[in-house]
């Protein structure tokens, strides 16, 4: 479903986009969303200007004796664009996280870098699941072996 109407900021209160920019629509009867002009230009609230994206470091991942590990995490909006009929191009919004560690793991574990891109409806369908049935899973623990 199609919804012209922006969201509140989260800061201010007021509609993340200029309301009368949706008002425009587009030829060929291609629907009219509120966030179609962020794949041209940052995401800011067009009333307050707070910047809708995230740069966090938390506490977490691998640690040494020596050094703590922690994990550097970046969360923005993107757009996907493809040519999916000969003259249809689907854009597709998509939020995007990357992860940079202090320590990776030696093999099959947990990187140094991680990058992942998955539509708001995905996002959406882990968070009921993480919140849900599997809410254990955030709960789990480290723990650590010395080996000498």
């Amino acid at each position: 479903m199609v919804n012209p109407v922006a969201p509140r900021c989260p800061q201010c209160g007021s509609p993340v986009t200029d309301e009368s920019a949706t008002l425009i629509r587009h030829s060929y009867g291609s629907p009219v969303v509120w966030n179609e002009s962020w794949w041209q230009q940052p995401p800011r609230c067009f009333a307050c200007g707070f910047e809708l994206q995230s740069d966090v470091t938390v506490k977490t991942g691998h640690s040494s004796p020596v050094q703590e590990g922690h994990s550097q995490i970046q969360i923005q909006p993107g757009v996907s664009l493809a040519w999916t009929f000969l003259d249809y191009l689907d854009y597709c919004p998509f939020i995007e996280i990357q992860i940079s560690r202090t320590f990776a793991a030696e093999s099959g574990g947990l990187a140094q870098q991680e990058r992942i891109r998955l539509t708001p409806e995905e996002w959406q369908a882990i968070a009921a699941q993480l919140q849900g049935p599997l809410q254990p899973l955030v709960h789990q623990q480290s723990w650590w072996i010395d080996t000498t």
